[in-house]
């Protein structure tokens, strides 16, 4: 089995997320990097990252949403 890790932080307070948001610009090119890098992969992330993609950007991809307050499935 293969398990690789992507994992993006801001450098100084070590954020990840800011109001549902990247906390840094976005970046076209690391956007399309993770697309193909994930491509017909699990992706694990947080609930409000799931809400803000895209319908098209989950094609090709299962997806484990983790949250402690979901309610739908």
């Amino acid at each position: 089995m293969n398990i690789s890790l992507i994992f993006a932080n801001e450098l100084i307070t070590r954020a990840f997320g800011n109001q549902g948001k990247l906390p840094w610009q976005f970046i076209k090119e690391d956007m399309q990097f993770f697309q193909k890098t994930t491509e017909n992969s699990v992706v694990v992330m947080g609930l409000n990252t799931w809400r803000s993609l895209p319908k098209m950007k989950k094609l090709g991809r299962d997806f484990i949403v983790i949250s402690s307050t979901i309610t739908e499935h």
